[in-house]
């Protein structure tokens, strides 16, 4: 095993021995595999997957502000797109969409 996916597989022990709570917006399955991912191919962040979400005005006038979040379809295509990545199986590319439309919510 190479020593990239050695760190990647320790990071990934460790985050879920700290029992890191899950959370729809920062840490999600999506935002757990970019971190692995990144890890796994040398720590350079090549794949960045974030989507803008900008909550509409109710929820701003409650504190919401704008933030970047990470949807399975938008890693599916960016770590398509890393730097001497293959796909092994499956489509070229997959429809991102609005992240809260995952959640039934546009």
């Amino acid at each position: 095993m190479a020593a990239d996916d050695e760190a990647a597989k320790k990071a990934a022990n460790t985050e879920i021995s700290n029992r890191k709570k899950y959370n729809a917006c920062d840490n999600n399955c999506s935002t757990f595999t970019q971190r692995m991912a990144n890890i796994a191919t040398g720590g350079n962040n090549q794949i960045d997957a974030k989507q803008r979400i900008t909550p509409g005005w109710i929820l701003r006038r409650l504190g919401y502000k704008a933030t970047d979040v990470v949807a399975p379809n938008n890693l599916y295509n960016a770590a398509l797109k890393a730097k001497n990545a293959k796909k092994v199986k499956g489509p070229a590319n997959v429809q991102a969409k609005p992240y809260l439309e995952y959640f039934g919510k546009n």
